[in-house]
């Protein structure tokens, strides 16, 4: 509207003569007709002097003035009336006049096209950009309306100078198009503007440069969701109770010179005892010859020796030095009993120096254990274990562990050594080796000393991980040993403790019994996966059992000052943050936050570590 009344003010200034008026002003034919020559004047007659009161007077006087007969007379003109009278215009004036005028209403018309579309653009440009810079077409349409208000002016101006600053005009109109053309060369994309989104600086009230607020990308880690094993306890075969033998039963007397003879061949290798005993201490003697007639006892009372199976033995009973009566006892060595299935053995002795054989065949590699109770507090037993070689494994009277190999056959030597009668042997077995990746907690249990416990871990990450048992007694101490692949212990503890592994890496784990005997859980904590957070602004995150490490990976698009901030953790707990570059030097080493210079494209390690109690967390990264 206000160039509309700019324009009509400016017709009304500068408002063109009719021709009626050119005709009436200066008596001038407009006719397309060529203009007729100048009629020669003859020389004017003496008139008497007119009056004063005549209207034609003037004209009169002005024509009755003399000329010079040499000098063309020019046409009379009007005397002043207070008015400026322009100069009459050729054809070709009149005619650009009409399309100057018609011009004048285009420019105009198009001016108000181009306000309308410059406001529209506008608007819409501030709604989905946020950008201040002017669009392309709002300077157009600036440019257009300057154009149309330069044009405006130029018609009150010479038509030389009006064309020179149209001239002038159309080469600015010109120099705008090409700098909108670079322009439009250098705005960015819109989905490009998006992805930098993280990138553009905030102001104090949390918008960008743009005037929009940035969107906060947040990136939650979930707590994996592992499960609980559950071990049986250790196996529990049969129970078998072993009958005394019977033994070989002689009697007789001696007087004289004479001599009892007996033959006994054995049915098993073994120990056999030869009892003799007389109404007369030492009055009689016992020889005992094998097939060789090798004396292998010659006594009063007689004793127990190591026979072969089915080779045929010669006993004699003679006088040492009066007659008396006797009593011959031949022990016989049992057959040796096959325990591998069995748990518990109820056996005894029956005479001094007895040996109880039993065959044992472990089905597993491990640790076992042969214990003997519920023995008289007289009896003093020891116990022998021979591999297939017949090496000695084991030659102790107390009861302890002993490693054996899957498949092998063992044989397990009971020997009297004080006292007769009745015992228990208690078998304890390897339990089978667990495979617990994958699981976040055992349920086990040690029901023997000296037990252990078996268990294999594949690390699937590289870092730390944690074992430690809970849920035990006050009165029980379990230890836990980790040994890596060449059998070197990178770990023995009491209760727990964090240690490093590799990815792909199996493991072995061990839970040990050091003293009391129960039930326990074993708790796995996990080395999580690293996650690249380039794109992330805030990161969720738990840390869930002591000294655990989790990291990330950070690739900054620029290159200027970062803070990361940890926070929404419990007050009780402290944790620590750590930023490092390639080469593992430490940038940030701090409680709770940190500030370092990145460079753009390099890739940075994030460390949050716990250091005091586990809680869930928040990353920021600024």
């Amino acid at each position: 509207m206000k160039h509309q009344n700019l324009i009509r003010q400016k017709r009304t200034l500068h408002k063109e003569p009719t021709v009626e008026e050119y005709s009436a002003a200066y008596e001038i034919d407009f006719s397309d007709d060529p203009e007729p020559e100048p009629k020669p004047q003859a020389e004017p007659a003496p008139q008497p002097a007119a009056s004063s009161d005549s209207p034609s007077a003037p004209a009169a006087k002005i024509q009755a003035e003399p000329q010079p007969a040499s000098t063309p007379q020019p046409n009379p003109q009007p005397a002043p009336t207070g008015k400026t009278v322009p100069s009459a215009p050729t054809t070709d004036q009149r005619v650009k006049t009409r399309a100057g005028r018609k011009g004048l209403i285009a420019v105009v018309a198009a001016a108000c096209l181009l306000l309308v579309l410059f406001f529209f653009f506008r608007r819409n440009s501030s709604n989905t950009t946020g950008s201040l810079a002017p669009s392309v077409e709002s300077q157009q349409a600036e440019a257009e309306v300057n154009g149309a208000e330069e044009s405006i002016t130029a018609e009150t101006e010479e038509p030389g100078e009006a064309q020179s600053d149209m001239a002038e005009e159309q080469a600015t109109k010109d120099e705008i198009a090409e700098g909108n053309d670079d322009q439009d060369k250098e705005i960015p994309d819109d989905s490009e503007k998006d992805e930098d989104t993280r990138n553009e600086g905030t102001g104090e009230d949390g918008t960008t440069a743009s005037g929009a607020v940035p969107q906060i990308r947040e990136v939650t880690i979930p707590e994996p969701d592992y499960e609980d094993l559950t071990v049986d306890g250790i196996y529990v075969g049969s129970r078998f109770v072993i009958e005394e033998s019977e033994p070989e039963v002689y009697t007789g007397s001696i007087s004289g010179d004479e001599t009892d003879i007996y033959y006994f061949t054995g049915e098993i290798d073994g120990w056999y005892s030869f009892k003799l005993e007389s109404s007369k201490q030492n009055a009689l003697d016992i020889i005992v010859r094998d097939s060789k007639e090798t004396k292998l006892i010659d006594s009063h009372t007689g004793r127990t020796i190591e026979l072969i199976a089915g080779e045929k033995y010669t006993i004699e009973v003679s006088q040492y030095n009066e007659p008396a009566d006797y009593t011959l006892t031949i022990g016989k060595q049992t057959l040796p009993l096959d325990i591998t299935e069995i748990t518990t053995i109820e056996d005894q002795f029956s005479f001094e120096d007895q040996e109880n054989y039993y065959t044992y065949t472990a089905p597993r590699d491990g640790y076992y254990r042969f214990d003997l109770t519920q023995m008289n507090a007289n009896m003093r037993i020891n116990t022998v274990i021979q591999d297939r070689y017949g090496t000695k494994l084991k030659d102790s009277t107390s009861n302890k562990m002993i490693q054996l190999e899957e498949g092998e056959t063992y044989t397990i030597r009971v020997q009297q050594y004080d006292g007769l009668g009745s015992y228990t042997m208690l078998v304890y077995t390897q339990k089978p080796t667990q495979d617990i990746t994958g699981y976040g907690a055992v349920n086990d249990s040690i029901q023997y000393n000296d037990q252990s416990n078996f268990y294999t871990f594949t690390a699937p990450f590289d870092g730390e991980y944690r074992f430690e048992t809970t849920d035990i007694k006050a009165d029980t101490r379990f230890s836990i040993v980790v040994r890596d692949k060449f059998d070197t212990k990178l770990m023995d503890v009491y209760y727990g403790n964090s240690v490093n592994m590799e990815a792909g890496e199996t493991y072995t784990i061990e839970v040990q019994q050091s003293m009391g005997l129960g039930s326990y859980k074993l708790l796995i904590g996990y080395q999580k996966e690293t996650v690249d957070i380039s794109d992330a602004d805030i990161v969720y995150d738990s840390i869930t059992f002591v000294n655990q490490v989790n990291e990330y990976i950070y690739i900054p698009s620029e290159t200027r000052e970062y803070t990361f901030k940890l926070g929404e953790y419990l007050s009780s707990c402290r944790l620590d943050i750590v930023v490092m570059d390639k080469f593992d030097n430490k940038l940030v080493n701090n409680y709770g936050s940190g500030t370092a210079t990145l460079e753009a494209n390099q890739t940075y390690r994030i460390q949050v570590c716990q250091n005091y109690k586990n809680s869930s967390y928040s990353l920021s990264i600024q």
